[in-house]
């Protein structure tokens, strides 16, 4: 939504049942999809499949691959 949730837009993403959702600035997380323009366009993380929290840091992220924690140092460009 880009009118405080008024109105929605069908990304067409299909997650893959980790629904965990945030943003870091203008780069946004939904399940294995991360964005870097405030949703416009998506790409699949290699290396995560969700981002399950951030730090205050904010390029600092931690997410889940299987069953293992992974951690991201550069806004989920890389885990």
């Amino acid at each position: 939504s880009a009118d405080g949730g008024k109105n929605w837009t069908d990304t067409g993403l299909t997650l893959n049942g980790k629904d965990a959702a945030f943003s870091a600035g203008s780069t946004l997380f939904a399940a294995q999809y991360r964005s870097t323009d405030n949703g416009k366009s998506w790409s699949a993380m290699e290396g995560c499949e969700a981002v399950l929290t951030g730090s205050p840091d904010r390029r600092v992220q931690y997410g889940v691959q299987g069953q293992t924690i992974v951690r991201s140092e550069n806004a989920g460009e890389s885990w």
